[in-house]
């Protein structure tokens, strides 16, 4: 007799979403199967938005356009489709485009429609989808498979587990933890606009898309304090180009670099950045540009003002370009050898991180009028802060030293990969036991075909995969949902197959 074979999905987020569209979808593609069994454990009420795209105010935007989001590896216009067919045509008044910035809250909710149609497609073709609102807290390793412990006191045996646990707690400012007046992460921004006051001083520390999504809210909430917003190198993100069209990599390119991934070649960093200057050859986009994005701009009023004159002016090549990359990011980032990565991590990423992701014009419009009439202040140098009775210290240093009192502090400096020092309890018992590695870059050490979790003595547990935060290390930029969108759709689909080939062996 057949048994239906059983897959736990450790958390409840956009990843999670994603990976089980595909394995219904998978499924649905192949008629005629026994049926399979999923356990989703998230412990919120529902499954879909995670904290990533959680209820929360309006001027919260997502920094993808519309037509570049979705819960599809293979179909990047679902989102849209979506907005269309549910009658959602306008924003702000304004026409909703493939090219427009929404609200995060309204990709949530179109993330818990999802979810609602994959129950429905799944009951359809013989898999039964549970959602247990409770923690993945254990797993032991059995005969086959896994038993999985959780909150709720259950102890259930699966084939196979894939880890979606979502963005693991900051561990930056540990000392300012549990104080009221301290916001350990900007999300929800609503819980930023209710709790701090209209007028206070309020601080934030980091110059990325999460700081500025905070001083949009407290902008649109109407704000009247200063706001100062400080990190080490005071960069701000640039700004997305109101004219920019895709730029698709060469096929001749693509293939190169799948060919030099199935040889098991490494590449050196140098040959890889040689290899992209020549696909900007031929989009006309010279090195020498992309050079102009590692300066710090001592004024970031003038910086602001300028990107907001060439965001409208003309496509932005290079942006264009940036995004077609996420297509074979995760190949790039596998060519490179770890000391090459070093070197990246050392050099490149930073410049990554701080230009590399673009933020909505309407964002830098509202920035950059605030910083002309001195409501916001940007700069360079951090070095420390400190909290006192009733106020916090953050300190500058530089040509120019500075020290600001704050009221209110807010942590922007994104969320954690580092599984090393993570509180949660599922990883640190799966490193504690050897049955995960953390990877120096981000996440748990992985198997890049198969996205297996490697275990202490190197072993690949291809019934034990992760996704999302914890596949950092592995496929690079893995806080992109389209990355992760395409990541899931192939795990889903090998997962399906062995299933489908273990059910027909039995």
């Amino acid at each position: 007799m057949e048994t239906a074979r059983r897959v736990a999905v450790v958390g409840g987020g956009s990843v999670a979403t994603s990976y089980l569209f595909h394995f219904v979808e998978a499924w649905e593609a192949r008629p005629g199967a026994p049926s399979a069994e999923v356990v989703v454990y998230e412990p919120r009420e529902s499954v879909g938005r995670g904290g990533a795209y959680d209820v929360d105010l309006d001027s919260n935007l997502l920094n993808v356009t519309a037509g570049s989001m979705s819960v599809a590896g293979d179909d990047r216009q679902h989102f849209f489709r979506w907005l269309k067919q549910n009658g959602i045509t306008e924003f702000r008044g304004e026409p909703i485009t493939m090219d427009g910035f929404l609200p995060r809250p309204l990709f949530g909710q179109y993330l818990e429609e999802a979810y609602r149609d994959v129950l429905q497609r799944a009951e359809r073709c013989g898999v039964a989808i549970e959602h247990r609102r409770a923690a993945a807290l254990e797993l032991e390793r059995l005969a086959s498979g896994f038993g999985v412990r959780a909150s709720d006191g259950s102890r259930e045996s699966y084939d196979r587990v894939v880890l979606a646990i979502g963005n693991l707690d900051s561990i930056a400012f540990p000392q300012l933890k549990g104080d009221p007046r301290y916001f350990d992460t900007p999300y929800p921004v609503r819980s930023l606009c209710n709790a701090i006051p209209s007028d206070a001083t309020v601080g934030i520390l980091g110059t990325s898309l999460s700081a500025i999504d905070a001083i949009a809210a407290l902008a649109a909430n109407g704000h009247r304090g200063l706001i100062v917003c400080v990190s080490r190198n005071g960069r701000l993100p640039c700004v997305r180009g109101t004219m920019n069209a895709p730029t698709p990599l060469r096929v001749g390119f693509k293939q190169w670099l799948t060919a030099m991934v199935e040889t098991g070649q490494r590449v050196p960093l140098k040959v890889l950045i040689d290899r992209i200057q020549e696909e900007l050859a031929t989009y006309s986009i010279q090195a020498a540009d992309l050079l102009q994005l590692a300066e710090v701009n001592p004024d970031p009023l003038r910086f602001l003002e300028d990107e907001l004159r060439e965001s409208s002016s003309a496509p932005r090549n290079w942006q264009s370009f940036g995004n077609a990359l996420n297509d074979v990011v995760d190949q790039l980032w596998h060519l490179l050898s770890p000391e090459d990565r070093q070197t990246f991590d050392r050099t490149i990423r930073p410049i990554w991180m701080a230009r590399r992701v673009t933020f909505p014009i309407a964002n830098a419009r509202t920035l950059a009028r605030m910083m002309q009439n001195g409501q916001l202040r940007v700069r360079g140098g951090f070095h420390d802060v400190e909290k006192a009775a009733s106020t916090f210290t953050v300190r500058c240093e530089g040509v120019r030293p500075e020290t600001f009192s704050c009221d209110a502090i807010v942590n922007a400096t994104s969320f954690s990969c580092d599984a090393a020092r993570s509180s949660v309890p599922l990883l640190q018992a799966l490193l504690r036991e050897g049955s995960a590695v953390a990877d120096p870059h981000g996440g748990l050490q992985l198997d890049f075909a198969s996205g297996g979790v490697v275990t202490a003595d190197g072993t690949i547990q291809r019934d034990l995969t992760a996704l999302g935060s914890m596949a950092a290390g592995t496929y690079f930029w893995t806080n992109s949902m389209d990355v992760n969108a395409r990541l899931a759709m192939v795990q889903a689909r090998q997962h399906v197959h062995a299933m489908r080939h273990d059910l027909s062996t039995v």
